[in-house]
């Protein structure tokens, strides 16, 4: 079930479902009152990319890298194309490792 958010947000969940496969992550919508926002996993439930499109262009984002247990533990982007925003799950969903170095 597809969850309840603004209309962008919908789009770059189909978008990145399309080029990754839909089994390549899972929603984790820990922010289910913010219509512009998001939350993915990979399915071993790390890391955790948060996405919102709160006061961006169309088709950019901002974007937050979350994993536990490392003293690197977050990376933010501040304006991320979908082109780029599809790297960058690529990159951490291929392993379910960490942060981009």
């Amino acid at each position: 079930m597809k969850p309840i958010k603004e209309d962008s947000i919908l789009k770059i969940i189909s978008y990145l479902e399309k080029h990754l496969g839909k089994d390549s992550f899972l929603i984790a919508d820990h922010w289910d009152a913010d219509m512009c926002a998001i939350g993915l996993t990979h399915p071993t439930g790390e890391p955790l990319i948060y996405i919102s499109n709160y006061n961006k262009p169309t088709d950019t984002f901002y974007v937050e890298i979350e994993k536990t247990g490392s003293s690197d533990s977050k990376i933010c982007f501040e304006t991320v194309s979908k082109e780029r925003l599809l790297i960058i799950c690529k990159e951490q969903f291929a392993s379910g490792a960490g942060l981009p170095t």
